[in-house]
């Protein structure tokens, strides 16, 4: 599974939002709203060198988080990213995640 990451960076300082979504599916049998168990989440992150500046998930029954930080502008390059984190699945047989998103959106001071 391919999830995105990238670097943010602008002269301009203000308000950033950092969007993440994704369309989370199950088939052969797979429902995610009957309980059981059954979850995949994905952890999203916004990390300015080692430092990690925020973070969110998202999962089956919340498949989009924002997150808004005070950013400093001066290029300050910011990493954004989905990774993986967890899953339980307990009888579908296809489950995943697709079209997962992260966009950012500046508003300049």
């Amino acid at each position: 599974m391919g999830l995105p990451s990238g670097t943010f960076s602008s002269a301009f300082a203000g308000q950033l939002e950092v969007t993440f979504t994704g369309e989370f599916y199950s088939q052969s049998g797979g429902d995610w709203g009957s309980g059981g168990g059954r979850y995949l989440v994905l952890k999203c992150r916004v990390v300015q060198g080692g430092t990690e500046l925020a973070v969110s998930y998202i999962k089956t029954g919340a498949p989009s988080s924002t997150v808004t930080l005070a950013y400093p502008g001066g290029n300050t390059a910011w990493t954004v990213s989905v990774a993986y984190e967890s899953h339980s699945f307990g009888g579908p047989a296809i489950v995943g995640v697709q079209n997962v998103r992260a966009a950012c959106f500046l508003v300049k001071r």
